[in-house]
């Protein structure tokens, strides 16, 4: 898979990953893999912040993609906490 040529090609710890995570996080959620999607997105997120600092425009990216991503995780409860927060921090 194109994530583990990645990670074996750059290390787990570089931007080209979270790249190729929010490629594959992208893919798991329009095929209704949620739960995945949450947890790769937030792989992604993480790894740009260790690059990057928590004020970066990547970052700010990753966020808006793992917000997205929590409300549609948490759109058939109703209850949105975990969207909500995501949206807070990647608007400040």
């Amino acid at each position: 898979m194109l994530c583990d040529m990645c990670r074996d090609e750059f290390g787990t710890k570089h931007h080209r990953y979270s790249d190729a995570l929010l490629d594959y996080g992208f893919f798991l959620l329009n095929i209704d893999c949620i739960c995945q999607a949450v947890k790769v997105y937030q792989m992604a997120l993480d790894i740009r912040i260790a690059v990057f600092g928590g004020n970066n425009l990547h970052v700010a990216i990753a966020h808006e993609d793992l917000a997205y991503c929590a409300y549609v995780h948490e759109y058939s409860s109703g209850k949105f906490h975990d969207a909500r927060s995501a949206v807070t921090v990647a608007s400040s």
